[in-house]
């Protein structure tokens, strides 16, 4: 790691066609909180949502977690997701899996996370 800082001069993001979670942060949220380590889910710590950061999830642990909620029930995906938000909306285990296996899909091969914009 180098000892001083350097501006990016390029930086590019180009949007996957996968889209999902509408209004429902805190259900990817308490996914990634209950199966991952390795992540970051914004909230600059100035009040800013976490919804207005890029988030970041290790590939493989994502890869991981999509695994686990595909072997699980229904009971238990709700089970999940009521540890960790107090709404009670109903997230079909079949769309939590849709949405999920496209994010993975979509993340090119090269990088070590899968990233997140909330537009």
């Amino acid at each position: 790691m180098g000892l001083r800082a350097t501006v990016i001069k390029k930086y590019e993001i180009e949007y996957g066609n996968t889209q999902g979670f509408n209004y429902g942060s805190d259900v990817l949220a308490s996914l990634i909180y209950e199966f991952c380590n390795d992540y970051y889910v914004g909230d600059d710590g100035y009040g800013g949502s976490n919804t207005d950061a890029i988030w970041e999830v290790d590939k493989d642990e994502f890869a991981g977690m999509l695994e686990d909620i595909k072997k699980m029930s229904q009971e238990e995906l709700d089970d999940i997701l009521g540890r960790h938000h107090t709404f009670n909306d109903e997230w079909p285990k079949e769309e939590v899996i849709r949405v999920l296996e496209g994010f993975l899909n979509e993340t090119p091969e090269n990088s070590n996370y899968v990233r997140f914009a909330w537009l």
